[in-house]
């Protein structure tokens, strides 16, 4: 790949811009990017190819601190950026709202995953139309703050990225993800969209939080919500991190296909058992005991994250005979038989520790599974 020179000159004012932080190896393909979000209007700050040795400058961490949005470019090469790494967790001290855009499939290292595991996340290769991943990544980016006037537009040739005559080599990694974003790309192509809406009687929201959530997923901020609103949610669907107690409403969402409830504070999940066409389910970092209401998700949940939740009884998941790769990290193992019921499941996440079992009662536990299932320890070697 050869050297590029920055497309445009970074945003310099007082209005709401959006901060990007990427890897200078992907310069190509991020300058083609955010040169459309420059020609859209939306306000942009990045480094304009400071050279790659350079120290990270009070410039950077001004423009950062005072940035509405981080937007970070995932890739092999970003993961491996000292920089890079420095800005997600500078971003994640301010408190910035984040976008994760991967430009290609990369391993995240545990540290990095743990840190960036809540945050809204894009995988360019999973649409098939590069205008939706362009939509979204529009939506995801709040333009009635970022988005200014749209910059005119420009003659063939202008406002792509520039050659420059140095070449550098590049090296694009291509690993498979670890289970959260495996799923999340398996799934990836089945974009969130919305059918038309409804005429309908308006919803009461138990949960101010769920409301709010679901407000912003659906670009109405003010007005009624009815059922059909919430029936018209198709394909994916991220809600963690929100500070939700109350999901009753969700049982109107009965064409979703990937539920993130991850790092919330719920505890009854019986609003989900008539969400049939649910393939992932994140429940990790909740409150729940009663696993009783996944029956009704027997025939369609292929992926299940249940971490660091006080599950009581193991048993209730042997019905789910179609699950493929389930996170118990954090969950005591209170069924030694389970992987007897669960014959295909590929990838099973336990804790360093065991889960709360013996050598003796976890090996039998292992044992059990089935044989081309992959054991993934959290903060340990697989087994």
């Amino acid at each position: 790949m050869e050297s590029l020179i920055p497309p445009f000159a970074a945003y310099k004012g007082d209005d709401p811009y959006i901060f990007v932080s990427y890897a200078h190896k992907n310069s190509e393909v991020v300058f083609a990017h955010i040169t459309r979000l420059h020609e859209e209007g939306f306000r942009i700050w990045y480094d304009e190819g400071i050279d790659p040795g350079t120290d990270w400058s009070d410039e950077i961490a001004s423009a950062l601190a005072n940035a509405e949005i981080f937007l970070v470019f995932i890739s092999a090469a970003a993961i491996a950026s000292h920089n890079v790494r420095k800005e997600i967790v500078f971003a994640i001290d301010q408190r910035k709202t984040m976008l994760c855009v991967h430009v290609e499939e990369a391993e995240l290292p545990l540290g990095l995953k743990m840190q960036l595991g809540n945050i809204q996340a894009l995988l360019e290769n999973r649409f098939h139309e590069k205008e939706k991943f362009y939509e979204r990544m529009f939506s995801a980016l709040l333009p009635e703050r970022t988005r200014g006037i749209p910059a005119a537009k420009a003659a063939p040739g202008v406002g792509t990225p520039r050659r420059a005559p140095v070449a550098v080599s590049s090296r694009r990694g291509v690993r498979n993800v670890l289970l959260g974003l495996v799923l999340l790309a398996l799934l990836g192509g089945a974009a969130f969209f919305l059918l038309p809406r409804l005429t309908g009687q308006g919803l009461e929201f138990v949960d101010p939080q769920l409301e709010s959530a679901l407000r912003q997923e659906l670009s109405r901020p003010h007005g009624r919500l009815a059922a059909e609103d919430l029936a018209g949610l198709h394909g994916k669907l991220s809600l963690a991190g929100r500070g939700i107690t109350d999901i009753g409403l969700l049982a109107h969402a009965r064409g979703l296909n990937l539920l993130d409830l991850e790092n919330n504070r719920i505890a009854d999940i019986r609003p989900l058992a008539s969400l049939h066409g649910l393939l992932f389910l994140g429940l990790g970092h909740n409150r729940i005991e009663d696993l009783a209401p996944l029956y009704g998700l027997k025939n369609s949940l292929t992926g299940l994250s249940l971490a660091g939740n006080p599950v009581k009884d193991l048993k209730q998941l042997r019905p789910l005979r179609q699950l493929e790769v389930l996170d118990l990290s954090g969950v005591p193992i209170t069924d030694l038989e389970l992987g007897k019921y669960l014959r295909k499941l590929r990838t099973l996440i336990l804790d360093s520790s065991g889960n709360g079992l013996d050598e003796e009662s976890l090996r039998r536990f292992v044992t059990d599974l089935p044989p081309n299932c992959e054991v993934k320890r959290e903060g340990g070697p697989a087994q």
